[in-house]
């Protein structure tokens, strides 16, 4: 990893997450978690009350709707764990490389 890209990648983890400390962020997590809970109870009272069956494209697509969601609000709490991980392996890539290098020359 280059200079360029390791300034950059520590730019955006530090903006992420100061973005996940700031008390509006926690308004916005809680304000979402508020409506998945509506949507949820919505849904199986629809389901309770007509009778009809489950409609599982519907269920799914939901579903793949609120974990997407959650992974993006979850982006800024795990952006320090994340830029870790990054740095971590780009070292560790530039270990190997160093030492092929250094096997190339014997």
């Amino acid at each position: 990893m280059n200079e360029k890209t390791r300034e950059e990648l520590i730019r955006r983890s530090v903006s992420l997450h100061a973005l996940s400390k700031h008390p509006s962020f926690k308004e916005l997590v809680a304000e979402v978690e508020r409506r998945k809970e509506r949507d949820l109870k919505r849904m199986v009272a629809d389901i309770i009350t007509t009778g009809d069956p489950v409609d599982q494209r519907t269920v799914d697509y939901t579903r793949g709707w609120w974990d997407s969601l959650s992974w993006a609000l979850g982006v800024a709490d795990k952006a320090e764990t994340t830029l870790g991980n990054a740095l971590e392996e780009a070292e560790k890539a530039e270990r190997r490389k160093n030492a092929s290098k250094q096997i190339q020359a014997v």
